[in-house]
């Protein structure tokens, strides 16, 4: 059982990544600002409960905005101690979704044949008259990726728990019960080993 797991968290600049971990974490009631002020590094620590009700310690690493053309050796950095990612882009802004594509594509060109979880989140469906990324397109999208998605609003905590949930759930999934059938070694004064279940 692992002590911890590192999640690395990525998308545009401006897109809401600290504001929803933040948000989701912290429970933080604070108003969210109007000036923008760039995230250079921030973790944030907590324990997230499955949905098998098991409580698993996960660091949430909210690095700074993307942009194109993406810098391929942070992307590889990022792989060398993920355990997951989480991708966000708005709804609001089509070129934070065409980045999270690249970050994607990157992540799967990159990720040798690791498998690791990879969650996406669309926020501020609260702006949903400002909607620039089609629900059905970015469905379609994360299905063809293999990509869970969710969208959310950092203004509403509820909406948020579930992404959460669900990495952690990933992250450490049930353990499948091994049946062999039972091994027995004879001798001549009998069943040395019994019965052997795992």
């Amino acid at each position: 059982m692992r002590s911890h797991y590192k999640v690395v968290v990525l998308g545009a600049k401006q897109c809401g990544k600290t504001s929803i971990l933040d948000q989701v974490i912290n429970g933080s009631k604070r108003k969210f600002n109007t000036n923008y002020e760039p995230t250079i590094e921030d973790i944030f620590g907590a324990v997230v409960e499955t949905d098998r009700q098991t409580k698993e310690k996960i660091y949430f690493m909210d690095f700074c905005g993307m942009s194109a053309p993406l810098n391929i050796d942070a992307i590889k950095t990022y792989l060398s101690f993920a355990d997951a990612f989480v991708l966000i882009y708005a709804i609001n802004d089509k070129n934070s979704y065409v980045i999270v594509d690249h970050i994607k594509k990157a992540i799967d060109r990159h990720k040798d044949k690791r498998d690791m979880p990879i969650v996406t989140i669309g926020t501020k469906v609260d702006r949903f008259r400002e909607r620039e990324v089609d629900f059905d397109e970015s469905q379609g999208w994360a299905q063809r990726e293999k990509t869970r998605l969710f969208e959310v609003t950092a203004t509403e905590r509820k909406s948020l728990i579930e992404p959460f949930v669900y990495l952690a759930s990933k992250l450490n999934p049930p353990q499948n019960k091994t049946t062999f059938p039972q091994l027995h070694r004879k001798t001549k004064g009998g069943n040395i080993l019994g019965s052997l279940e795992l």
